[in-house]
């Protein structure tokens, strides 16, 4: 028997519906899930199936109570039922990790893919503003993006970060989170998160913002990079810095604040960096920073993060510390300014480019 559904949601128009769809189950709805223990409290099926239904989209959002013991049976059901795809609520987070083919919203080469129409410009604009969740591509607008976020960020928090933590403080939690995206790529230790929260209304302790820190990172929300010393091959564990998973939560927890847009750029390497399978670090050089330094399969690189090196001065600064580098491994800058140059053995490539597997 031939499978006459396509891989894509399609909308389907009905005449009079102004709320939630009950029903609407037919050979063409495509069935998406909840993985977690316990299932009864969750109010996902209901958020989901009303967006589905306000979009006109033939689908079917349904809760599944399975724990940790169970979760790889529950991968297999997935792929089996041709599910197109389920979340998870902790314990299941790191449980069905090495079930997973990759872990990641969606790259910008794969969102560019899903908007053949437009522009590969056109798609890096959008993808700035918009990050790389699957299910926003198909938001019609800002509004309905923004609640889409908003729900996505509060769902990991309350679930994944609060409910593992007791005597757990919703407000510092989101603070702290909304402090980590504004200053991506900025070194940071728990003391100087403290000392800024504290001053600015939320006082807490260097042991606590440690503690939230690490379920931050165990729900996947937040990444931390590590520095290393170019000259001392050494790794150090002190003064890393954070990087959100997608770019998009700046929009659910620091709002319409003005955007740092070098911040930004250099998430957007660091999460690609990290989707191609390299282990990633800030490296250390003399007085100097490299912002990327990788290692994959014995082989290093060296990337800096610009948006322009049309300034002189922003150019020399930027491969200072590369220079200074004394071995053959590969130096790179990443700018969104175009073309692909070459300066002594240092490589300028535009991050459209580089992204989209491009320029090197």
């Amino acid at each position: 028997m031939t499978d006459e559904r396509n891989n894509d949601i399609l909308p389907v128009k009905i005449s009079g519906i102004t709320g939630p769809v009950t029903g609407w189950l037919d050979g063409h709805t495509i069935l998406l899930g909840l993985f977690a223990n316990p299932i009864r409290h969750s109010v996902s099926p209901t958020m989901h199936n009303n967006a589905m239904a306000k979009l006109g989209l033939n689908g079917a959002y349904l809760c599944f109570e399975i724990g940790p013991d169970r979760i790889e049976d529950a991968v297999k059901a997935l792929r089996t039922l041709d599910m197109r795809g389920a979340n998870v609520s902790m314990p299941n987070k790191q449980a069905i990790i090495p079930y997973l083919d990759k872990l990641d919203p969606l790259s910008f080469k794969e969102f560019a893919q899903a908007k053949p129409d437009q522009s590969l410009q056109e798609s890096y604009q959008q993808y700035l503003l918009r990050g790389g969740f699957p299910f926003a591509l198909q938001l019609p607008d800002d509004e309905s993006f923004r609640d889409y976020i908003d729900g996505v960020v509060n769902t990991v928090l309350v679930k994944d970060v609060l409910a593992r933590k007791d005597k757990s403080d919703s407000t510092l939690v989101r603070r702290l989170a909304a402090f980590l995206t504004d200053t991506a790529g900025s070194l940071t230790s728990p003391k100087k998160i403290a000392d800024t929260l504290t001053s600015m209304g939320e006082k807490t302790t260097p042991n606590t913002v440690a503690s939230y820190l690490e379920l931050l990172e165990n729900a996947f929300l937040f990444y931390r990079c590590d520095r290393f010393d170019i000259c001392r091959k050494k790794y150090l564990s002190i003064n890393p810095k954070y990087y959100p998973v997608d770019i998009s939560l700046r929009r659910a927890l620091v709002g319409q604040k003005r955007p740092n847009k070098g911040s930004r750029l250099e998430t957007i390497v660091y999460q690609e960096l990290r989707r191609r399978g390299y282990e990633i670090y800030v490296g250390v050089m003399q007085q100097t920073e490299v912002d990327f330094v990788v290692v994959k399969d014995g082989r290093r690189e060296y990337y800096q993060v610009s948006l322009s090196l049309d300034d002189e001065q922003i150019y020399q600064r930027e491969v200072r510390s590369l220079r200074l580098i004394d071995d053959n491994y590969p130096k790179i800058i990443l700018t969104e300014d175009p073309g692909h140059f070459d300066d002594q053995g240092i490589s300028q490539v535009n991050i459209i480019d580089w992204l989209m597997g491009e320029g090197i």
